[in-house]
């Protein structure tokens, strides 16, 4: 009777429990964006722990944030939510993109290839340096395909290479430091340096929720706190992410093969009358003497 009252308490504690539990339970915001203009690391964590809270406050929970400088690092944390950059959400299926960051106004940026000297040209960078965002997220098919449009191998066309772990140092490491020639960042990013090439639009990150076990009840709330955040810093917003924007990204990392593309010219009709110049006919009557023949004398 002892054992059936016991067993009895402990069901009835786990049922008075159980809900304030998950109420109360600790979710994890994780954020892996190096191509966002934060100013410098601090400003970064700022910008997550805030999100965090402002998350936390719609779903009752406590959500912590941190902030990664490798997505790998991100992915073996196993986070309940993260912003990830873009190129990372086009070759990764990390899970369920609800949002997209706005940046200037925008889901995706410009990128263009910048460079210290105005005098210089894409041929002239030859040999010389180039400094790139290292995401890890199959960065030598970005510059090559999605970046140079498969038309420079950037392996063997620049004498080095120089990966940084995010845009701020990217730039600066051109424009500062002086240590490469050229940098590929989003246009926005890149005040004090000349614009060689245009490149392509690059989606903003997403916000993602990694946990696949999460009720639809929270998901739900999670999204509205998102969308509704703007606390700036970096990214001004958030809006509806397109899932399209990210495919479109691993479309272009692919090799572009370029061929030549030969027109089929329009049939035309051609009347004789427009090719040809007809004579002018004239009728004028014979005179009688043509009709005779004279003899000649000896």
């Amino acid at each position: 009777l002892r054992a059936v009252s016991f067993f009895v308490g402990v069901l009835a504690l786990a049922a008075t429990n159980g809900p304030a539990l998950a109420q109360n339970a600790t979710r994890s915001l994780a954020l892996y964006a190096p191509s966002v203009g934060f100013k410098n690391s601090q400003t970064r964590l700022a910008y997550v722990q805030g999100l965090a809270k402002s998350i936390g406050a719609a779903t009752g929970q406590t959500v912590a944030g941190r902030a990664y400088v490798d997505v790998d690092d991100l992915i073996k944390a196993k986070p309940d939510y993260a912003i990830v950059e873009g190129l990372c959400l086009a070759t990764r299926d990390l899970g369920n993109v609800v949002a997209a960051a706005s940046i200037d106004g925008k889901t995706s940026l410009t990128w263009a290839l910048f460079v210290m000297n105005p005098s210089d040209k894409v041929d002239s960078l030859r040999g010389k340096g180039i400094a790139f965002v290292k995401t890890g997220c199959r960065d030598r098919d970005f510059l090559d395909n999605a970046m140079f449009e498969s038309e420079v191998d950037s392996k063997t066309f620049f004498g080095k290479e120089l990966p940084k772990p995010d845009v701020t140092g990217a730039v600066a490491t051109v424009r500062d430091f002086k240590q490469a020639e050229a940098v590929f960042a989003p246009t926005s990013q890149a005040k004090g340096l000349t614009e060689v090439f245009s490149a392509k639009n690059i989606p903003t990150p997403g916000f993602v929720i990694l946990n696949g076990v999460l009720g639809s009840d929270e998901v739900d709330k999670v999204r509205s706190a998102v969308l509704s955040y703007s606390a700036g810093g970096g990214v001004d917003g958030w809006k509806a992410a397109k899932k399209s924007a990210y495919s479109g990204l691993a479309s272009k990392l692919r090799r572009q093969a370029k061929e030549l593309v030969f027109a089929r010219p329009d049939a035309v009709v051609l009347d004789v009358r427009d090719v040809v110049i007809a004579p002018e006919l004239k009728y004028e009557a014979a005179g009688v003497g043509q009709h005779f023949w004279e003899p000649r004398g000896d």
